[in-house]
């Protein structure tokens, strides 16, 4: 089959696609001949979600969350150069670009979900409970860490353009640091889920920062599905069949199961819970205001232990201290601190002494 008979093949889906023979043509990048109705289908849908994103965005008004949004632009553009990609095999451009922003856009969607779940535990967590050691992560530098080994390993993995010698040491690293971070992620978020079930809850929102914890467990789940995936084709390019070709390069479904079905999944979670409708507006800005949320959160969660009780267990401290100048302070809303209202010898972000 000639060049261009095999194009035409790949524009109408036929000639192997999505299910079919690998029978691809000597100028195609892919292993196989990319589904075209598949892969326009595809890129509707993520557009479809980046438009629902970016309208909550400015709606609700969450500008830390910008990463999810953007995102889903950036998957929705990629898949779209991957359509024109199929028209023209001969587009490296179209090819290259695609690839690239089709693997960065899940890391940026972790950074979105990392910041929503850094808030979610710094506004519900008794500060008595926000320790490493409790929690198993640094809730302050939460974004850093998870996101940022993501970012890490995803640097090891390009070094492999400019240093082929050591291809597979690179992108091994890469693996490993991508891995640990997902995995990391995974733990502390459902572990955090089931240890704060019996807390008591900020007021004015009774229960609902547990969709928010649920939805940021279940993201960190398919996150860690889809980096297993990640793991495994690149060590399967190492194992081929008898005819020469690992399986990953032989049929196009796979990496619709595996890596772009579980990110459209991402965007259809979090535009369904967008954090904005949970959390309290201080905790949705773009930059997070530490000092005056510490200092403006009402004292409903300090746990302590009781010392006169038998049974051991855990007394939860009133949540309105109503006595004395300093245990009212913890009842000055968060605009009043921003404005300088506060009792005499007080300072914002300074607790009780």
């Amino acid at each position: 089959m000639g060049p261009e008979g095999t194009q035409s093949d790949a524009a109408t889906g036929g000639g192997g696609g999505l299910f079919g023979p690998p029978t691809p043509p000597t100028n195609s990048p892919y292993g196989f001949i990319p589904s075209f109705p598949m892969n326009t289908f595809g890129a509707t849908l993520f557009t479809i979600m980046a438009v629902i994103l970016n309208v909550q965005y400015f709606r609700y008004k969450h500008w830390y969350f910008g990463p999810v949004p953007q995102a889903a632009l950036m998957m929705a553009a990629g898949l779209w150069a991957r359509v024109w990609n199929i028209i023209d095999l001969s587009s490296l451009g179209a090819f290259v670009f695609a690839d690239m922003i089709t693997k960065i856009a899940p890391i940026v969607t972790m950074l979105g979900i990392v910041q929503t779940f850094k808030r979610d535990v710094l506004w519900v967590t008794p500060t008595d409970q926000n320790t490493i050691s409790n929690l198993w992560f640094p809730e302050r530098f939460a974004t850093i860490v998870f996101a940022g080994m993501m970012f890490l390993g995803d640097f090891f993995k390009q070094l492999t353009t400019f240093v082929p010698v050591k291809q597979s040491k690179f992108t091994a690293i890469g693996q490993i640091i991508q891995l640990t971070s997902v995995t990391w992620f995974l733990t502390v978020s459902i572990r955090w889920f089931v240890i704060s079930r019996s807390w008591p809850s900020p007021e004015g929102k009774g229960r609902q920062w547990r969709k928010l914890a649920g939805a940021v467990a279940v993201s960190a789940a398919i996150l860690f599905i889809r980096q297993i995936f990640v793991v495994v084709q690149t060590d399967g390019q190492n194992v081929l069949h008898a005819d020469g070709k690992d399986f990953f390069r032989m049929y196009e479904w796979v990496y619709w199961a595996f890596e772009f079905l579980p990110t459209f999944l991402l965007y259809v979670i979090w535009a369904a819970y967008p954090p904005a409708t949970v959390l309290p507006h201080e905790y949705t800005r773009f930059r997070l205001r530490r000092k005056l949320v510490l200092a403006s959160k009402p004292n409903f969660g300090s746990l302590q232990r009781s010392a006169s009780s038998n049974s051991g267990g855990l007394v939860i401290s009133s949540p309105r201290p109503t006595q004395g100048t300093e245990d009212k302070f913890s009842e000055f809303r968060f605009a009043e601190l921003e404005m300088g209202v506060l009792p005499p010898g007080r300072q914002p972000g300074i607790g009780n002494q």
